[in-house]
């Protein structure tokens, strides 16, 4: 990601093994960072928040609650705008 001064910023979050093994990026959106995560109580499914920063003359952005689904690599977004997700029992 290129931030707004020119310099390069990368947030990605990755799916490892606990071995080490298998690892590979699971989240990496342009302009995006990733906070509050939390996965299901299957392991299925990885709930955020996701921050992307829109370049602008103000450099505002905007968070969305998203979800990946680990398996097929789907993410969803849940709740636009909104931020803090958290799964209910």
């Amino acid at each position: 990601m290129l931030t707004p001064d020119g310099s390069q910023s990368s947030n990605q979050v990755w799916l490892v093994k606990p071995d080490g093994t298998q690892a590979h990026v699971l989240l990496d959106e342009e302009n995006a960072s990733y906070s509050n995560l939390s996965w299901s109580s299957d392991g299925r499914y990885l709930l955020y928040s996701r921050y992307i920063l829109q370049f602008s003359t103000q450099n505002v952005g905007h968070f969305d609650v998203c979800a990946t689904d680990v398996q097929t690599g789907n993410a969803m977004t849940l709740v636009p705008g909104g931020d803090v997700p958290a799964f209910l029992p």
